[in-house]
C-alpha cells in the first residue's frame, strides 16, 4: 500500500495533477474508497496521454522537457540527468503497473540515452544536463 501511494504521488508530482482545481470544487464531499482510486485511476490515464509518447525525443534520444504552455516543443531542450531518470522509473512502474501498454519500451529508451549520451566516457560519471 505504501509503494502504491508513493508512486501515484510521484506521478501527481510529474504530470502536474492539479488537486485543488476549480472542476474540484463541484466534487461530492464524501466518495468511497473505490470512487476515490477511480477518480484517481481516471485522471492519471488523462495525464499520461498527455506526457506519453509526446515527450519521447525519437531524433536525439531521451525525452523532451522543455514545452511552451500549448504543449508546443520548444526550441531549446537541455536534458537533466534528474528528469531524464525520473522518466525511466516512472516509465518502470508504468511496465509493472500496465504491462500490455509499451511503457517498457518507452523506459529502454530512455536507459538507453543515459548510457549512451549521458555517461562521461572520459571520466566515468554523468553529466548534469546535456544539449539534446
Amino acid at each position: 500500500m505504501k509503494n502504491r501511494l508513493l508512486f501515484i504521488l510521484h506521478l501527481f508530482l510529474i504530470t502536474g495533477i492539479c488537486l485543488n482545481c476549480s472542476e474540484s470544487e463541484n466534487l461530492p464531499t464524501e466518495l468511497s474508497g473505490e470512487e476515490v482510486a477511480a477518480n484517481i485511476r481516471a485522471e492519471l490515464e488523462s495525464k499520461l496521454d498527455v506526457w506519453y509518447p509526446r515527450v519521447i525525443d525519437m531524433e536525439y534520444g531521451g525525452y523532451l522537457s522543455n514545452f511552451t504552455h500549448d504543449w508546443q516543443q520548444a526550441e531549446t531542450q537541455e536534458k537533466m540527468i534528474v528528469t531524464q531518470s525520473r522518466h525511466i522509473w516512472t516509465l518502470s512502474k508504468l511496465a509493472a503497473r500496465y504491462p500490455d501498454q509499451n511503457y517498457a519500451e518507452l523506459a529502454s529508451h530512455g536507459f538507453e540515452f543515459l548510457k549512451e549520451k549521458m555517461w562521461d566516457d572520459e571520466y566515468g560519471g554523468f553529466f548534469q544536463t546535456v544539449s539534446q
